[in-house]
């Protein structure tokens, strides 16, 4: 997941007052092309990008230089046509999955814009390194373009999002899709916004689970227990359907929170699945839909959570393993599917 603002930075003695956080510092813009000719966008001189592409997605995050302000691409490809409610539940789902764990989340009603493009007005509660909690703001836009599924975001401090407005809404403006352009991207790593990925990529050590379990069985990570209750391989429908020789899978799982305080549980940050040839699967966006609730936000002190964790892999793919890890030490946990 893109943290542009995750971990606020907050104003120094010499700055203003302890206690607030840095203001998002605006260069003059500049146009940024895609290698692909695919997008292109204004962006400011002194922003940093940081490449977070995958297989057959574009994943690019731009941040400010105190790291409080950010805006996201991310496009991949489809050649089916959604309506606009479809891409609605696209982008929940891309927010629900991204941000979804963080306290006080919450997601405005869509709001259709004069370009055809649909707006999602959302926001979290962060903590700054002075400990002062920050609103972050998010602005969020989904549009379809030929075969070329856009998610545009930016996002700043909700304090500050009055006098910055001008400076986001100059850059949203400046944003520009090519259909027709190849959808190429140079970074093939895991670490990505959307978890919406149709390949695998190769396992590493830290993937792997330190104790095994089986479906119906109940494993215990710290205050969590998790279960795993069945699987299900939806077919998908005529709008959200696997790639050709792919299929999808839906995880069910339930978490119970046996701690005295809440617990946050994220798909897209601590789930997974692993193959016999070792290719790990994170989070697929389409199978997640499909999957009507995921797991992802906190848990309560004594209750449950519980949902379907969607991910799409290949028809032949055996000995598949759903992986959960903790966020912040502990162990993963792994339950065999087969």
């Amino acid at each position: 997941e893109p943290e542009p603002t995750a971990e606020p930075t907050a104003a120094s003695s010499s700055g203003t007052a302890l206690g607030e956080i840095l203001p998002v510092e605006f260069g003059d813009l500049q146009t940024f092309t895609h290698p692909s000719g695919v997008f292109a966008i204004d962006i400011p001189e002194n922003w940093s990008l940081q490449n977070n592409d995958k297989p057959d997605e574009i994943i690019h995050v731009w941040t400010d230089p105190t790291r409080n302000g950010g805006v996201i691409v991310d496009i991949f490809e489809d050649e089916t046509v959604y309506t606009e409610e479809q891409l609605v539940d696209i982008l929940r789902t891309f927010l629900d999955n991204s941000f979804g764990s963080e306290p006080e989340y919450t997601v405005d009603e869509p709001v259709t814009q004069n370009d055809g493009s649909v707006l999602l007005v959302w926001s979290y509660l962060a903590t700054a390194d002075n400990d002062v909690q920050v609103e972050l703001l998010g602005n969020s836009f989904i549009e379809q373009r030929g075969n070329k599924v856009s998610i545009l975001t930016t996002l700043v401090p909700a304090e500050q999002f009055d006098t910055v407005v001008e400076f986001t809404d100059e850059i949203i403006n400046t944003y520009r899709i090519t259909p027709d352009a190849p959808l190429s991207t140079s970074n093939t790593n895991s670490g990505g916004a959307s978890g919406i990925t149709t390949g695998g990529s190769a396992a590493s050590a830290e993937d792997q689970p330190a104790q095994m379990f089986a479906i119906g069985d109940t494993a215990q990570v710290g205050n969590l227990s998790i279960t795993v209750t069945g699987v299900e391989s939806p077919e998908g429908d005529s709008f959200f359907s696997p790639d050709e020789g792919n299929r999808f899978l839906i995880v069910r799982t339930v978490f119970a929170n046996n701690g005295s305080t809440n617990e946050a549980v994220s798909t897209l940050l601590q789930m997974w699945l692993l193959d016999s040839n070792g290719t790990k699967y994170e989070l697929d966006l389409l199978a997640a839909t499909l999957a009507e609730q995921t797991p992802d936000g906190e848990v309560p002190a004594g209750g449950t959570l519980e949902g379907g964790v969607g991910f799409q892999v290949p028809e032949d793919a055996t000995g598949l393993v759903f992986v959960y890890t903790p966020l912040l030490g502990g162990e993963a946990v792994g339950f065999a599917l087969d």
